[in-house]
């Protein structure tokens, strides 16, 4: 029975390529934490509602597609990052005017 997600077998060890998207993803959802704080402590959306749609489906998307590519730390970093996005929308919803 094929596959759906992963299309190849690899070995266990990361490529590189899964080792620099899964740093990068890693720092650009860090630089997310200091945004949905001050928002929550202001009470005010600081992202429009259309940027966090956008972005947080694009993220969960990109980590769908690193899965099917068996970028497992990847695709990890990038649901997290899609969850983070999916905060700041909650965020902007609750706290609009």
């Amino acid at each position: 029975m094929p596959h759906i997600f992963i299309t190849q077998k690899t070995q266990n060890t990361m490529t590189w390529q899964d080792t620099t998207l899964t740093i990068t993803v890693f720092a650009l959802s860090y630089a997310l934490l200091p945004q949905i704080i001050k928002a929550f402590k202001e009470k005010k959306p600081l992202v429009s509602i259309q940027t966090a749609i956008i972005t947080s489906l694009g993220m969960m998307t990109i980590g769908a597609t690193y899965l099917t590519l068996n970028l497992i730390f990847s695709s990890i970093m990038n649901f997290t990052a899609g969850i983070l996005w999916t905060i700041i929308l909650i965020q902007s919803l609750i706290y609009k005017n």
